[in-house]
């Protein structure tokens, strides 16, 4: 019994310096443009998924919808030498020349939810947004049934969900819905639905109005 003492100490020694000699094999850097619901529980699985491999680190940052705040993180990431960058753009034309950058260097470069106009990225893991736009269209021209006028509530239009799903709207609504005009516009990001309301029914906005960015 008087050994027992002397073994959890080896067995702590041991255990310290496995730990102390864990060395990081490959660092992931991933650049959120936003904080969003989804996007945390991303990140949440993306840690998740790395502490199954020994040796990977993971470094997350978010831009909060600034897209000079993506480049800076971008570029920290690539300073503290990353092995894969991982990003979700804020804004297409924006975040481009950063990221074609890292790709050109030979850093892979995954781009997840939005695109940059770019063909410069190794993979990308997104919908099929033009689809999503395409098939709202449909429905809508298809309840209406010849009748009504059509709003469009976008997102950010700069970013290449938006332009992609505005695209097959209004191409399903040309499609299905000709005889009837279809505006659009930008509600502000957190926009209550009483405001919006409000906004709709405001006498100085009309379908054509493309304004409140």
């Amino acid at each position: 019994m008087r050994k027992l003492p002397i073994t959890i100490l080896l067995l702590t020694a041991l255990l310290t310096c496995s730990c102390s000699e864990r060395k990081t094999d490959y660092i992931i850097g991933v650049s959120q443009c936003s904080d969003d619901e989804w996007r945390e529980k991303m990140n949440m699985e993306l840690r998740r998924e790395a502490s199954f491999y020994p040796g990977v680190e993971i470094i997350i940052t978010s831009a909060h919808d600034d897209n000079s705040q993506q480049i800076k993180d971008i570029d920290a990431l690539v300073a503290k030498g990353v092995d894969l960058l991982i990003v979700a753009p804020n804004e297409a034309g924006a975040i481009a020349p950063a990221v074609d950058e890292i790709y050109d260097s030979g850093i892979p470069v995954v781009l997840v939810d939005r695109k940059t106009g770019s063909d410069k990225y190794t993979a990308y893991v997104g919908a099929d947004n033009y689809r999503i736009g395409y098939e709202i269209g449909k429905y809508v021209a298809g309840r209406l049934n010849g009748r009504g006028k059509v709003v469009e509530l976008m997102g950010l239009y700069r970013s290449t969900p938006g332009r992609e799903r505005h695209a097959g709207f209004t191409d399903a609504l040309e499609l299905w819905h000709r005889p009837m005009p279809a505006g659009h516009m930008h509600p502000p990001r957190q926009c209550s639905t009483l405001s919006l309301r409000q906004l709709l029914t405001s006498t100085s906005w009309s379908p054509t109005t493309t304004g409140w960015l």
